[in-house]
């Protein structure tokens, strides 16, 4: 969950579920086939009786794809993954207190391997809002790329677990202890053991408990090298050894002057696949780069190669959070221009598709 401060009093949040397709679980609340409607519930301070209980608006839900491997036999088509975003917008007075924003669902996959009794267990999403980052109207930081789902045993990974502030403030990256929300009754799914509790509880909340040994808050799979978080980059690496899925948490702590604006969490769903070698290594689509100048930009960017796209290929504009804005087919060109006067001031992902390869870069708009 994230959140932006559109004015003094105004508020826009962001909240985006997955879901795994190919289990037969719950659809999202909210969305075709749902018994239930989405509903979020904000405490101020600690008062333990609700501030304000929105119903949000459907969600947009899109299929997730999965990015091969290049040493792997590409076996996404065996797994499948929807992600469902709801945004709204609150109205929260200035407060001498922290406002807390909740959703609670249950539950999780049963085949987590990392976590006790995974399936008894729901997840709590939640942002708070300090004091100090109402009185300056913060804009809280927000993820730029899909949480990564699939990954390979024995191979090397490298995931950008980064998020983008666009006010300058200092992000920190650490690995954190999922939290529990709900619990497995389907009866009186609105108590707080039930399936989607209404309201949804205030926090403190209770962390989960991983299976120990081998696995931890630092090290939710096994690996070997073993993890490693960057903290200033939230770049994730290490080499996955045991096939199975693991679930793993990201908190993205926010400073300004020292002082803590926010704390941003990221539920991560990773399922490690056995990696069957490619035999042939003969590549029929090569990545093509490709620069963006002027970046930051006001009215358009020039899309520039290194050498003439002669194949077929495609240029999509999405938003931070996958919304396709705009494409462009494109065919034997060295350079093109894009015109981004109508687009609102913002971060945006360009990108090249050719055959099945996929590059993309950041865009910000002034």
């Amino acid at each position: 969950m994230t959140y932006e401060c559109l004015d003094d009093e105004t508020y826009e949040f962001t909240l985006i579920l997955l879901r795994d397709c190919a289990a037969n679980g719950a659809p999202f609340d909210g969305g075709p086939g749902s018994p239930f409607s989405a509903q979020v519930t904000v405490y101020l301070g600690t008062d333990t009786e609700p501030f304000a209980e929105p119903e949000l608006p459907d969600p947009v839900i899109s299929q997730l794809t999965f990015e091969p491997d290049s040493n792997c036999v590409d076996v996404s088509e065996q797994f499948c993954a929807q992600q469902a975003t709801y945004q709204w917008q609150l109205t929260l007075p200035i407060s001498d207190q922290p406002y807390h924003v909740v959703y609670q669902r249950c539950c999780r996959s049963t085949a987590l391997v990392n976590l006790i009794s995974a399936g008894e267990t729901g997840n709590t999403f939640f942002i708070s809002i300090p004091p100090a980052a109402q009185a300056i109207c913060n804009q809280g930081p927000v993820f730029t790329e899909e949480a990564p789902v699939l990954v390979y045993a024995n191979e090397p990974l490298e995931l950008d677990l980064s998020a983008v502030e666009v006010e300058g403030d200092s992000l920190h990256y650490v690995l954190c202890a999922p939290v529990g929300g709900g619990g497995p009754d389907t009866q009186a799914p609105f108590l707080s053991t039930g399936v989607a509790p209404q309201p949804d509880l205030p926090p403190p909340y209770e962390e989960l408990s991983f299976v120990n040994p081998p696995y931890s808050v630092v090290q939710p799979l096994d690996a070997d090298p073993i993890l490693q978080l960057n903290s200033l980059t939230g770049m994730l690496t290490g080499t996955p050894q045991s096939i199975g899925r693991y679930a793993l948490t990201l908190c993205v702590e926010e400073y300004r002057n020292g002082e803590l604006l926010s704390v941003i969490r990221r539920n991560i769903h990773l399922i490690v696949a056995e990696c069957q070698p490619i035999v042939s290594t003969e590549s029929a689509h090569p990545e093509i780069f490709f620069a963006l100048s002027p970046n930051p930009t006001k009215e358009h960017v020039f899309v520039q190669f290194p050498a003439t796209v002669a194949s077929e290929a495609w240029l999509d504009v999405r938003d931070l959070y996958g919304k396709l804005i705009e494409t462009h087919q494109i065919q034997n060109v060295r350079s093109l221009m894009l015109s981004t006067k109508n687009l609102a001031p913002g971060i945006y992902l360009i990108t090249l598709i050719t055959g099945s390869s996929r590059t993309t870069r950041r865009l910000v708009v002034l």
